[in-house]
């Protein structure tokens, strides 16, 4: 996955032994060379289809890695239709709306380009956009501004961050969005929370925003993977192996589900994304490697004889 955070550190290649056997891991059972860039514009692109699928509401969700969170807020998922349809019908003035629509068309240039000269440029773009925008019931743009300065190279102030997102929370909170609205926007903002502490390398507290992710969303499978991660940081790897049990599960489940519905490509999507499929781009999942193995011989051989 591209990430906008972890490129500007030192590699440390001290522990390239220990991430070995993880890497081999997803190559070996996964196919993935999590060496390379993982095309999450394209993933995020394909998962807004999701939506429109007559499946159980908890297999729609899509993934959302602390190493580029912002793609998810530029392509049209159900979500962000959501906000945009309050937008148009909330927003008391055209110039609201017109500001609206120019910090996000910046942002989508922010978050896509490769080039830092260009992320530096619509950045600048996006912040001096939120700063002439005087509505203060737009909740986007804590948003936007607080993806932008948890994925700002150098200095890390957490505080003005965590302040983003949870001013966001309150705006929504408070607004009139439908509450199933509300809580899929809370469930987001807390895993950004998360992330925030995660990078200011506190993952205790990291992990006490990601459990509260998962009580706003029972079924949050990014949380649980986060929850796994940040237990993994903590050297709890029992309670690990316990999420990364489960989210091989809800992947095994999505691909049953598939073939009971004899859909043939929505078996192949849900192959091609699972959620399982994200520790391996994750290194510090690294001493959890024996665990992960054992968790997928022990799936690969029961998930057979239940196939059978």
């Amino acid at each position: 996955m591209i990430s906008f955070i972890d490129q500007y550190k030192p590699v440390d290649f001290e522990k390239e032994v220990d991430y070995s056997r993880l890497i081999k891991l997803g190559k070996d059972f996964f196919e993935i060379n999590s060496r390379s860039e993982f095309d999450y514009i394209t993933y995020v692109k394909d998962c807004t289809k999701l939506s429109s699928l007559e499946i159980p509401e908890e297999y729609k969700e899509i993934f959302i890695p602390r190493a580029n969170p912002s793609v998810y807020w530029i392509y049209d998922s159900w979500l962000m239709l959501q906000i945009e349809d309050y937008m148009k019908t909330n927003f008391l003035r055209a110039k609201n709306v017109e500001i609206y629509k120019a910090i996000k068309e910046n942002f989508t240039k922010w978050a896509t380009t490769k080039l830092k000269n260009e992320k530096e440029y619509y950045a600048n773009n996006v912040i001096n956009l939120i700063e002439r925008d005087v509505y203060k019931q737009n909740f986007f743009k804590y948003i936007i501004n607080g993806i932008i300065h948890l994925a700002k190279p150098g200095v890390f102030n957490v505080s003005k961050v965590i302040n983003q997102f949870e001013t966001a929370k309150e705006i929504a909170t408070s607004s009139r969005l439908a509450e199933n609205i509300k809580n899929e926007l809370n469930y987001i903002i807390t895993l950004y929370i998360g992330f925030a502490h995660l990078r200011d390398n506190a993952p205790d507290t990291a992990n006490n925003f990601f459990k509260n992710a998962l009580e706003l969303k029972q079924y949050g499978i990014t949380a649980k993977l986060y929850n796994a991660l940040t237990e993994v940081k903590l050297g709890n790897l029992s309670i690990a192996e316990s999420y990364l049990n489960e989210i091989l599960d809800f992947d095994f489940n999505r691909i049953t589900l598939a073939i009971r519905l004899n859909n043939f490509g929505m078996f192949n999507f849900f192959l091609k994304t699972g959620f399982f499929q994200n520790v391996f781009f994750e290194y510090d999942f690294w001493p959890a490697s024996e665990s992960i193995e054992k968790i997928i011989h022990h799936h690969n051989i029961s998930n057979k004889n239940s196939l059978e």
